[in-house]
């Protein structure tokens, strides 16, 4: 069970996340938002956590890894389409919380 403190500052970071879903709920680029309550989010779900495919062994490099003489290692099994294309998304979600018509969100 991974829990965190509650506090003023994790009360207001979840807060901020459920405000910006619930602005940003047209887009098919942000996480859709079901239901918000202190410190729950329920969210529509995901199919893979993206972390896991783009940054392997909980982001941590490698010891063996650290010292890698023979050039980048991307250490994952990607191709340079899909980074591209993930890279995309991200920019696009980006796009969208910057293009709100209510205002830039960040």
């Amino acid at each position: 069970l991974d829990t965190q403190r509650f506090d003023h500052w994790n009360f207001e970071f979840q807060r901020n996340d459920a405000l910006v879903m619930n602005l940003l709920q047209s887009s098919p680029r942000i996480v859709s938002l079901y239901s918000h309550c202190a410190g729950t989010v329920v969210t529509e779900a995901a199919v893979q956590d993206l972390s896991d495919v783009v940054v392997p062994f909980g982001g941590y490099m490698p010891e063996e890894e650290e010292f890698n003489e023979d050039g980048v290692d991307p250490l994952n099994n990607l191709t340079s389409s899909e980074k591209l294309d993930i890279a995309l998304e991200m920019a696009e979600a980006i796009a969208d919380m910057h293009g709100y018509s209510g205002g830039v969100l960040v």
